[in-house]
């Protein structure tokens, strides 16, 4: 399933360390860290198709959440693809899901991320997140 194209590897480089920063954030339950990532304007689809936009309700969404549901949990998360998309816009693949505290199973999830590298920032624009089914689940 990994289908890299061939990027500049300071630029792979930059692109994973930006989204390690979802996973610190999500390990530490820090919802003013996880926003760090993101575009002040950045779109945020969640798993059940809710747009947030921007950093305030990105921000918002995850507070509750990290302070109760997820305490304690952590986010498995493997990036299977990037993309150049032009001179300044990137789009990385990955599969994962969070994993609540005590437990070792995650739900599987397919996240797609569209990335802005401007004014030495790396930050992620847009965030698609989408759960995996089993295969009875398709018609």
């Amino acid at each position: 399933m990994r289908h890299e194209k061939i990027i500049d590897p300071d630029d792979r480089t930059a692109i994973h360390g930006l989204l390690g920063t979802i996973k610190k954030a999500w390990e530490s339950n820090n919802a003013k860290l996880l926003t760090t990532a993101f575009a002040n304007d950045a779109v945020f689809v969640t798993f059940n198709g809710l747009r947030l936009c921007g950093h305030a309700q990105i921000l918002e969404f995850h507070e509750k959440p990290f302070a109760t549901l997820f305490r304690g949990s952590r986010l498995e998360m493997e990036i299977f693809d990037v993309r150049r998309l032009s001179e300044k816009l990137f789009m990385a693949a990955s599969t994962g899901g969070p994993i609540p505290a005590g437990e070792h199973k995650r739900t599987g999830e397919m996240e797609t991320y569209i990335i802005r590298h401007e004014n030495k920032r790396w930050e992620i624009l847009l965030f698609q997140n989408t759960p995996v089914l089993d295969e009875r689940h398709h018609g």
